[in-house]
């Protein structure tokens, strides 16, 4: 009897595979205060600059012990008229080569990615001005009392997405803008 009881324990535990531990998952949201996202460009007449003030930014990571292992989703969203440069007229020029009416949100979502001790790399798909299109980036990555911070440079091609270069008349001159534009974000988000 004891030698029957002993088997229909054993037997089970060799049939059926072990269970793989799952690695806890943490949802994550970027704190707007503290990140920022800044658009560089250049044109015929002078470097400039401007800042999105509204964005909203969440993701799920898994983690293995105090490190994030994986990122399983990771989404930013922008305000298209919340790009401001200080200039009232630079910010009309950008609204109207954005459409801002017609494309009030851009998009960027990661679809895949790979995490390299701080360096996370992959490829990022944007929605801007109706047009998608995915583009690789790295980016550094720290996790620190809790908080997640991502720092990167992106470099695109506005024409890529269907967007005309703005122009712009000052007194005799004519400024137009190149078309390549490079992103500096810095995003840190928080468990919620």
């Amino acid at each position: 009897m004891k030698l029957i009881s002993l088997l229909t324990i054993l037997i089970p535990l060799t049939i059926y595979p072990k269970t793989i531990a799952k690695k806890p998952v943490i949802n994550m949201e970027v704190n707007a205060m503290s990140s920022s996202f800044n658009i560089y460009g250049d044109s015929s007449l002078k470097k400039w600059e401007t800042k999105v003030t509204t964005f909203y930014g969440k993701g799920s990571f898994e983690m293995e012990g105090e490190k994030i292992k994986k990122i399983n989703s990771f989404t930013i969203d922008l305000e298209s008229k919340d790009i401001k440069s200080g200039s009232d007229t630079m910010d009309e020029h950008t609204a109207s080569a954005l459409e801002i009416e017609k494309f009030p949100k851009i998009t960027g979502t990661i679809k895949n990615s790979t995490i390299s001790e701080n360096m996370v790399t992959g490829t990022m798909e944007f929605d801007l001005h109706g047009v998608r299109k995915s583009v690789p980036f790295n980016s550094t990555i720290s996790l620190s009392s809790g908080k997640l911070t991502v720092e990167g440079e992106q470099l695109l091609n506005i024409t890529d997405f269907g967007i005309t270069p703005p122009i712009t008349k000052i007194l005799f001159f004519s400024a137009t803008v190149t078309p390549e534009i490079n992103i500096k974000y810095k995003f840190d988000l928080e468990a919620k």
